[in-house]
């Protein structure tokens, strides 16, 4: 391991500990379309504020690249992810089970869509292609089947393992899911992937 990563890893360890310590919880919200937050959080990538606090919520991990594994924008083949943890606000509502995977794979997605932020933004980055919106999810059994915005076909070659290994960790850490389909307009994300 480069002298580099075993800094990132251990400024991630701290800042969990730290979290954990002072009991401090983050969360935020689905961005739609692009836009930022009525908080006044960024949408996007590099954004300096910190998520905002949630008190009770669900614990969910999204994962992230991080900035050493980056080199001119592309990710080299054969690297991971790392798992950033966020809490989420409980549902307040009664909603059926089906529909409760489908809105926490919403607002999941949409929040590693959204990219990292605050002190993330110093050590981690993302292969998702900036702009890129989540369109629908589609639960069948055990597969949820994400469609996306053309965004997502912007991206080169070595940055699509990357990617697909960001969203299928993200979205499959909960039981109810098994397998992920990325598609961009209802279309195979395939026919648009260099």
């Amino acid at each position: 391991m480069s002298k580099n990563t075993i800094i990132a890893i251990i400024v991630l360890v701290v800042l969990v500990a730290l979290v954990l310590l002072f009991g401090t919880n983050w969360g935020s919200s689905i961005v739609p379309n692009g836009e930022g937050e009525p908080n006044g959080q960024p949408a996007g990538p590099g954004g300096s504020d910190e998520p905002p606090v949630v008190e009770d919520g669900r614990v969910i991990n999204l994962y992230f690249v991080s900035q050493e594994l980056m080199e001119d924008g592309t990710v080299a083949p054969g690297n991971t992810v790392v798992a950033v943890e966020r809490v989420i606000p409980e549902q307040d509502e009664e909603i059926a089970p089906e529909d409760e995977v489908k809105l926490l794979v919403e607002e999941v997605v949409g929040l590693l869509l959204a990219g990292p932020v605050g002190q993330e933004t110093e050590t981690l980055t993302t292969a998702i292609p900036a702009g890129t919106t989540l369109n629908e999810v589609i639960m069948r059994e055990q597969t949820a089947f994400l469609d996306f915005s053309e965004e997502m076909a912007n991206m080169s070659a070595s940055s699509v393992s990357a990617m697909r290994e960001q969203i299928y960790r993200t979205t499959t850490q909960f039981d109810e899911i098994v397998a992920v389909v990325e598609q961009i307009g209802g279309r195979p994300i395939e026919d648009y992937l260099p």
